[in-house]
C-alpha cells in the first residue's frame, strides 16, 4: 500500500471518532475503545515487522467491532474503518462485509465504495463478484446515493409538486402549469418503480463468506461432492436461498449455487 493510501486510512478513522452518533458519546468505555483502536491502527502503520502490523491491525478491528456491537451503531464511517482494519490485517472476508455494511447505511459513501472495489480485486480470478454499475444504474443515480426511505420521501415531494401544478392548471386554467406538472409526475413514477424494484431485490438476504475459506458442497452434507474445484475464499458475496440445520444454500453472482456451513457466512444487513 502506498503512503498516500495509508494516510487516507488514518484520516478515515479519525473521521469516525468525530462522526460517532450521540448515543455512543458519553460512554467512557466506548470512547476508550475507539481511542485504543485508533492508537493500535497508528502503531501498526508505523511498525516495520509484518507480524506486529497484522497483530495491531487485528486489535484495531476487534475494538472497532466491539464498539459497533456494544452500542448497536449504524455509522458508515465507522464501518469503513472496521473494513480498513480488517483489510490491513489480511482478513478479506470481514473487510468486504464491513464495506458492504457501510454502503447499506450510506449508499453514496465514496470511500467505502472505493475500498470495496479494491478489496474485490484481491479475490481469485475464478470467484465471481457482483456486477459493476450498468448504464441504468448510472441513470438511476439516486439508488446509489440515498437509502430507500429517503428515496420514498423525495418521490412523495415530487408527487406533491405534480399535484399542486395540476390543481393550479385546473383551478386557474393555466396550460403551462399542466404541461410543467408532467415533469415531476414522470420523476415520481420513475422513482416509485425504482423503489419497488429495489425492495423486491433486497428481499433476498445478501451474505459474505467471512471464514478464510468455505467448501461449497452439492448438498447439505460433508459427504456430498464439492461444488467447486477449490474452496470459496473469504470475501465472496452470495445470496441466501435457504437455511437448513446449520447449512446455507447460496447463489453466487454468476448464478452457480452451493451449500456452505452457516458459520462461514455473515449477512450484510
Amino acid at each position: 500500500m502506498s503512503a498516500a493510501s495509508a494516510k487516507q486510512f488514518v484520516l478515515l478513522m479519525l473521521l469516525a471518532v468525530i462522526a460517532l452518533p450521540p448515543a455512543a458519546h458519553g460512554d467512557r468505555r466506548s470512547d476508550k475503545m475507539v481511542a485504543d483502536a485508533v492508537e493500535a491502527y497508528q502503531t501498526a502503520m508505523g511498525a516495520r515487522r509484518s507480524d506486529v502490523r497484522i497483530e495491531q491491525f487485528s486489535k484495531a478491528h476487534r475494538l472497532f467491532a466491539q464498539v459497533i456491537e456494544d452500542n448497536d451503531i449504524r455509522n458508515a464511517d465507522l464501518f469503513t474503518n472496521l473494513g480498513n482494519s480488517a483489510l490491513q490485517a489480511q482478513q478479506l472476508g470481514p473487510a468486504i462485509l464491513a464495506y458492504r455494511r457501510a454502503l447499506t447505511v450510506e449508499p453514496g459513501h465514496a470511500q467505502a465504495a472505493k475500498n470495496l472495489a479494491h478489496a474485490r480485486t484481491l479475490l481469485p480470478g475464478w470467484t465471481p463478484s457482483p456486477e459493476s454499475d450498468t448504464l441504468i444504474d448510472t441513470f438511476l443515480f439516486w439508488t446509489r446515493m440515498f437509502s430507500i426511505p429517503v428515496q420514498a420521501i423525495v418521490a412523495s415531494l415530487f408527487f406533491a409538486l405534480a399535484s399542486m401544478l395540476f390543481a393550479a392548471a385546473i383551478r386557474w386554467k393555466l396550460t403551462w402549469a399542466g404541461n410543467l406538472a408532467i415533469v415531476p409526475l414522470v420523476i415520481w413514477v420513475t422513482m416509485t418503480v425504482s423503489i419497488l424494484v429495489q425492495s423486491s431485490s433486497t428481499g433476498a438476504t445478501e451474505m459474505v463468506v467471512v471464514a478464510d475459506e468455505a467448501v461449497g458442497y452439492s448438498a447439505d452434507s460433508t459427504g456430498s461432492p464439492p461444488r467447486f474445484a477449490e474452496p470459496l475464499p473469504g470475501g465472496v458475496e452470495v445470496k441466501l436461498i435457504e437455511d437448513r440445520n446449520g447449512w446455507s444454500h447460496v447463489r453466487l453472482a454468476d448464478g452457480r449455487d452451493a451449500w456452505l456451513r452457516r458459520a462461514t457466512l455473515q449477512p450484510v444487513q
